[in-house]
């Protein structure tokens, strides 16, 4: 017990190096992580410190994949979140997180091909929407990270997309959170969903899903109140042309006047990378289109396989907004010429 307090000083010391990858590297060959696991139940201070060295710890990848050689342990976490009178919450968060970047991490978590498989996901989905509140300061928001990083698995976007479970509705007023965290990770998860080209007339009709006045209306509502986060902005015009990647999907984004709000938003936005990305949009929207078959084949929809930089908190976040609801989307400047296409100067 006398080795594991060193460790544990070790890893949670205030000094630079502590934490670190040397450091971390040098705990390899010793017997510390069974140790830290069995802390995890002990009382809270001692089990606060267990939990803060297995997050440091599972920075390194090689030290995640150790501790998912326990069985059921991301599901142990997610666990401990249901019960009442478990008061480290946020740490199993910030644990499941840094797991669930691994592939691995994220199949143990929806027990893929067990009989409860997509169980604790719909309960992760339950738990962040009960605890949503419009505090900047979240605790909870980290839940979003956890299910972006499984989104990226088409058996997490099965469960997410379910008709049946009906829980990807829920997703949709994170959108425009208070906290940045939640927002650009629950935005992130929606990109994922989006790659589900089979579930696009889902998303979009108006009497399911009705996903595009939540797209578009952070990118330049009708007040005007145009999103103020970079990264937000992008993951926004990124699922909105993941929906225009089927013939069905562009001809209801044009029945629905998106073509104007996208090309107002193109005009003022200033960041150059997203610039590129409205190009992509608005050619998408724009091209020319061949009669419409009696049945367009559906390509099967790529995994995302890359989790987007979450490193830095925004200074200053959107307010939370109620999404209207809108027969048809359009902006103020729509008696402009809507068949105007953009050009690449």
């Amino acid at each position: 017990m006398e080795e594991l307090g060193e460790l544990v000083g070790f890893l949670v010391n205030s000094k630079p190096e502590v934490g670190s990858s040397d450091g971390r590297e040098q705990l390899k060959p010793t017997p510390v992580l069974p140790n830290l696991c069995r802390l995890l139940g002990d009382l809270r201070p001692i089990a606060t410190l267990a939990y803060t060295c297995l997050i440091n710890l599972s920075e390194d990848n090689e030290y995640a994949g150790m501790m998912l050689q326990r069985p059921r342990f991301c599901v142990s976490l997610v666990r401990n979140l249901t019960n009442e009178e478990h008061q480290l919450g946020e740490l199993d968060v910030l644990l499941l997180n840094n797991l669930t970047r691994l592939e691995e991490g994220s199949r143990q978590l929806l027990q893929v091909g067990e009989s409860l498989e997509g169980f604790y996901l719909e309960k992760l989905v339950e738990i962040l929407v009960s605890k949503r509140g419009d505090e900047r300061k979240d605790p909870y928001a980290w839940i979003a990270r956890v299910l972006m990083n499984v989104s990226q698995l088409p058996e997490a976007r099965k469960i997410l997309l379910d008709e049946k479970r009906d829980i990807f509705k829920d997703l949709l007023k994170d959108i425009q959170h208070r906290n940045p965290i939640r927002k650009r990770a629950v935005l992130g998860a929606i990109k994922n969903c989006c790659f589900e080209q089979r579930k696009h007339a889902w998303l979009l009709a108006e009497d399911k899903v009705n996903i595009l006045p939540y797209l578009l209306y952070p990118l330049l509502g009708p007040n005007k109140m145009r999103e103020e986060d970079v990264e937000s902005r992008k993951l926004l015009v990124e699922a909105l042309t993941l929906l225009t990647g089927t013939r069905r999907g562009r001809d209801f984004m044009r029945a629905k006047k998106a073509y104007p709000i996208v090309r107002d938003a193109h005009r003022v936005e200033d960041n150059e990378a997203i610039g590129e990305l409205y190009f992509i949009l608005v050619d998408h929207l724009m091209r020319d289109e061949e009669p419409l078959p009696a049945a367009e084949p559906i390509e099967t929809p790529s995994m995302n396989q890359e989790t987007e930089a979450e490193k830095k908190l925004l200074a200053d976040a959107q307010h939370e907004e109620e999404m209207p609801e809108m027969d048809v989307l359009v902006s103020d400047s729509e008696d402009e010429d809507e068949g105007e296409k953009e050009s690449v100067d």
